[in-house]
């Protein structure tokens, strides 16, 4: 994991990580040593703060500084800086190397850890795992309540255009088209397409802007 972040040489952060619990960063290891030291950022520095074993530097709820691996804010940071750094990779119809699936599993296990409610890999991944089943049923369950409202509101747009207010009425459209666009088609296609071909060909154009 090291060759994804250094940080991770520290055993401290070997895999797999079992645990009790995450130290509180306020607290003090057993040997004396803080779970978190101080150091703000310089504005005058144009380099990243040297590394310090053991430790992940970062923000967090202490302030900008080096926060211990034992702790789960350390994991936090380190999450925060894969999100934000530029990741290379080549992907070609699906195909990936075996250094970026390294590299996507290093992620996964310091992501699992970020949200981990004790320092345990197995307990983390299962936690990750049901995070995502979570997100995934809120997605979807705003999706149909999307598509409830665009099925409710169809039947207006033909007694919008019997009434001539074609303008309201491609408003609407463009509407219903960004939907499909956002969630993947959720709301039939043929809902749009069937109002599209009752339109001018001039207002057609209007929908691409």
């Amino acid at each position: 994991m090291v060759k994804v972040a250094p940080e991770l040489a520290s055993s401290f952060a070997e895999y797999p990580m079992t645990r009790e619990y995450w130290l509180d960063p306020i607290t003090k290891i057993n040997d004396n040593t803080p779970a978190f030291i101080s150091h703000p950022k310089d504005p005058n520095q144009v380099t990243s703060p040297p590394l310090k074993i053991d430790y992940v530097y970062g923000p967090g709820p202490l302030g900008i500084g080096y926060y211990h691996l034992l702790t789960r804010e350390s994991y936090i940071s380190l999450h925060r800086r894969f999100r934000n750094e530029a990741t290379v990779q080549c992907c070609c119809f699906g195909s990936s190397t075996p250094g970026a699936e390294f590299q996507y599993e290093v992620k996964n296990i310091v992501y699992n850890r970020s949200i981990a409610t004790r320092p345990d890999d197995i307990l983390g991944q299962q936690q990750a795992i049901e995070k995502a089943q979570g997100i995934a049923n809120s997605e979807y369950q705003m999706s149909q309540n999307i598509q409830l409202v665009v099925m409710t509101d169809i039947p207006k747009v033909s007694e919008e255009r019997a009434t001539g207010r074609d303008e309201e009425t491609l408003s609407f459209l463009k509407v219903v088209f960004r939907i499909n666009v956002l969630l993947g088609s959720i709301v039939h296609p043929s809902l749009v397409i069937g109002e599209m071909l009752t339109l001018q060909p001039g207002m057609l154009k209007d929908i691409d802007h």
